[in-house]
């Protein structure tokens, strides 16, 4: 337990060092100008994360699979895990993504030169790594944290590196930064997370990664989607932006049920949308009242 526990406090170092300092070597590279706009872009990946962490509730059921020695299940669970909350993540994103140009004059009454573009780099790089998200709790259902503890550790300390000498040696400013510790964080996930899981449950890598590829597909769909509409419309104000919101949503949501989703997957959430909206209600009890009429 005391050992589990150590690599626990190392992976969570390891992701301070790779996610959490970026604010602080803007502040003291680039300047509180930079940082100010950092620190504003910054909050809309915060939301972005939060809204996968959300979603990301997999962990206990992946703990019963691993109890009941159910592999199969463990394995379907996982893909099922990475792929809805890849294409979830990458609807979220694409949206905000599509507004970047329009958001920060809505939220802040005045044009910014840095914060749009930030808001898109920063939310692409939790949309590329959203697949990854849900395959962290198979190492700790299985009680294998030390390898990926200590490659969490070693990325962080590669990104915080990067991050340096980009600062030192280029004039990217706060770029510098984003692209140190995100290229850092896409390489662990990309050569060592799909690969380590696969290796855990003993299936394919190829699925994992197209689990990903799936939520950037969809990331780019509804993004597009979104300027698109957003240029049409020219929101002013935080009505016109849900309204755009609820068109992008309503005009790429059918497009993705039958094109990215599954025939399985695709079945599961209309009949969730059915149950959550009544149908399923109204109709039992219209089957009901035509079951008393025969009587």
């Amino acid at each position: 337990m005391m050992a589990t526990n150590t690599w626990i406090v190392v992976d969570q170092l390891g992701t301070i060092l790779l996610l959490n300092l970026s604010l602080f070597l803007v502040n003291q590279f680039c300047g509180p100008v930079a940082s100010a706009e950092y620190a504003l872009a910054a909050q809309w990946q915060g939301m972005l994360a939060s809204i996968m962490a959300s979603i990301t509730v997999f962990t206990p059921q992946y703990v019963v699979q691993v109890a009941r020695s159910d592999q199969p299940a463990l394995q379907a669970l996982c893909l099922q895990a990475s792929r809805f909350v890849s294409i979830v993540t990458g609807i979220c994103g694409g949206i905000l993504i599509g507004l970047a140009g329009w958001l920060p004059e809505v939220w802040l009454h005045r044009p910014t030169t840095m914060v749009g573009p930030l808001i898109v780099g920063m939310v692409a790089l939790v949309v590329v790594n959203a697949a990854a998200n849900p395959l962290y709790g198979v190492w700790h259902a299985l009680n294998r944290v030390r390898t990926p503890s200590f490659v969490t550790l070693a990325s962080g300390l590669v990104g915080l590196l990067l991050s340096l000498l980009l600062l030192w040696f280029t004039s990217l400013g706060p770029w510098a930064v984003l692209v140190g510790s995100g290229l850092a964080f896409t390489l662990r996930n990309t050569l060592f997370t799909f690969r380590y899981v696969s290796h855990l449950i003993s299936i394919r890598q190829a699925p994992l990664i197209k689990s990903a590829a799936a939520g950037i597909t969809t990331c780019g769909l509804v993004g597009f989607a979104a300027f698109l509409i957003a240029r049409w419309v020219d929101p002013k104000n935080w009505f016109s932006v849900v309204g755009v919101t609820g068109m992008t949503v309503c005009l790429t949501l059918p497009i993705l049920l039958f094109t990215l989703v599954s025939r399985s997957e695709r079945s599961l959430v209309l009949s969730r949308v059915r149950r959550y909206a009544g149908f399923t209600a109204i109709r039992e009890k219209v089957a009901n009242l035509g079951t008393w009429g025969l009587k």
